[in-house]
């Protein structure tokens, strides 16, 4: 029953009990039932063994222990341990209160978390969490909602990574490019063709341009509006000691300067040149990040010695893993899930379905990003649907004479768009715990925006698709950012009156 349309119907019946019960996991559950059942022809016995299998592979598979998974696992538990002995000593109170008195408004509270978010390129998991630790306290004692932060740093992060070749992001993307290039006989440069794939992916270029607009004149769309209407008061200020704002920075700069320095060693260790790209792209980024938490949480650990609040450490320990706890567990399921989509070649039976569209060449573009967008959204993965959509975008490029530039751009900005939509992403759960947000509020409240920087992507698509030239494309995303930005502080005006 691999690669026909009925593997369609897990992800389908996942995203239906996730918007119906909001309850993430026991969604995910079912849909791992049902794809299990599928893929084994609805025998419960060999459906019950692959259950077993999926779970074993979390943290074993080819006689290797899954030290990737192992490591991921870890940074977010460690990351949860940090928040708790930052907590504990007060350092974002003393935080809050510090540029309380250097900012103050809103705008400049949210301006400065957009702009934070763009210096954070090497990965997207560290920048939400670095991004989340600074501008939580923030975001708290002005009054914003969790829910904003959630999606500032979900759509800061990601775009900055697919349109920066020195980040994980980039890596991954350059090392397929390159195994393309070399199965095609095409003399092409990865990184080369990486950067002008850039220029035309327009989601991740309106996506950035649309949260400066939300974080300058704080357009509220559907659920956020009523977010920010309804801020629920967090404790995250509180604490035993009044604090310092050092106890808070210190260990975000250790985080960062640790993960940065490990993973570049580690790409040296593991290259033979002497390219920054390829230390990037031969990085080993959870490894590095699990070390840098590590580090960064004995450095606050010799904080509450100073402070003499040790006593208190294995509270604040285990307050702040049940912080990132819910997100180990999402993970978890969507790992599993994700790898029973993959035995169910439910990312092939979608790209099939482009492959053999007979429509004209100037359509493509626009159809590969709907494509790409609604299978991220299925599967909840924006690599694995590069892995996939990559390869087939350049083969149908080659063979319908189109240039393979804006087809890969179409593949990212679609994957990225649906992977900012979907529940089951890993990415939105880490979103969801960086910012201290509940789960499923994060992917409500995201979806609008998410819809509105997609609907004019597909426009520009479209536009470039018939013409061939960039900067109509552009112009069209500019008018269009525009209008909805005076439509909305119009319609504000008139129910302020």
């Amino acid at each position: 029953m691999t690669g026909t349309a009925i593997v369609l119907i897990p992800p389908l019946v996942i995203i239906m009990l996730v918007l119906l019960t909001r309850r993430v996991i026991p969604s995910l559950g079912v849909g791992i039932i049902l794809s299990s059942l599928i893929f084994e022809n609805f025998h419960f016995g060999d459906t019950i063994k692959r259950i077993g299998k999926t779970i074993l592979h979390l943290f074993y598979e080819d006689g290797e222990v899954a030290t990737g998974n192992l490591n991921v696992l870890g940074f977010l538990l460690l990351l949860g341990v940090m928040t708790g002995m930052i907590h504990l000593l007060g350092g974002g109170r003393a935080f809050g209160e510090f540029a309380s008195k250097k900012l103050h408004s809103k705008r400049q509270v949210t301006m400065g978390t957009a702009l934070f978010g763009m210096t954070m390129f090497p990965d997207d998991v560290f920048n939400m969490f670095t991004n989340g630790q600074v501008s939580r306290p923030l975001f708290d004692r002005f009054g914003i909602s969790r829910e904003k932060l959630a999606y500032m740093i979900h759509s800061t992060s990601d775009p900055l990574c697919v349109l920066t070749p020195i980040s994980s992001w980039g890596a991954y993307i350059t090392s397929i490019f390159a195994a393309i290039f070399v199965m095609h006989d095409m003399d092409e440069n990865p990184i080369v063709t990486f950067v002008e794939v850039g220029f035309l992916n327009f989601y991740a270029l309106t996506t950035i341009a649309l949260v400066f607009l939300v974080a300058y004149f704080d357009l509220r769309f559907w659920k956020m509006r009523k977010a920010e209407l309804h801020v629920k008061p967090y404790d995250s200020n509180d604490s035993h000691r009044k604090g310092s704002i050092w106890s808070l920075f210190i260990p975000i700069l250790v985080l960062m300067i640790s993960s940065i320095s490990l993973l570049i060693w580690t790409g040296y260790r593991n290259s033979d040149t002497k390219s920054l790209i390829d230390w990037f792209a031969n990085g080993e980024v959870s490894y590095s990040l699990l070390m840098g938490a590590l580090t960064a949480c004995l450095v606050t650990f010799v904080f509450t010695i100073r402070t003499k609040q040790v006593k208190f450490v294995p509270q604040a320990l285990i307050n702040g893993m049940k912080t990132t706890l819910p997100a180990v567990w999402i993970l978890l399921f969507a790992w599993m899930q994700s790898e029973l989509t993959g035995l169910l070649k439910t990312g092939e039976y979608l790209g099939g379905i482009i492959e053999q569209t007979s429509l004209s060449s100037s359509w493509l573009p626009f159809l590969l990003f709907i494509l790409t967008g609604i299978m991220a959204f299925s599967t909840g993965t924006s690599w694995g649907t590069f892995a996939i959509m990559l390869p087939i975008s350049a083969q149908i490029g080659l063979v319908t004479g189109v240039d393979i530039i804006p087809l890969f751009a179409a593949v990212l900005s679609g994957s990225l768009f649906g992977d900012h939509c979907s529940p089951i992403s890993d990415t939105t759960t880490v979103a969801a715990s960086a910012a201290g947000c509940n789960h499923m509020n994060h992917v409500l409240t995201q979806i609008p925006y998410a819809l509105t920087a997609a609907s004019i992507t597909a426009g520009a698509f479209l536009f470039y698709g018939i013409t061939g030239i960039s900067w109509i494309s552009y112009l069209f995303i500019l008018l269009m950012l525009t209008g909805i930005t005076v439509i909305y502080r119009r319609k504000e005006a008139k129910q302020t009156v």
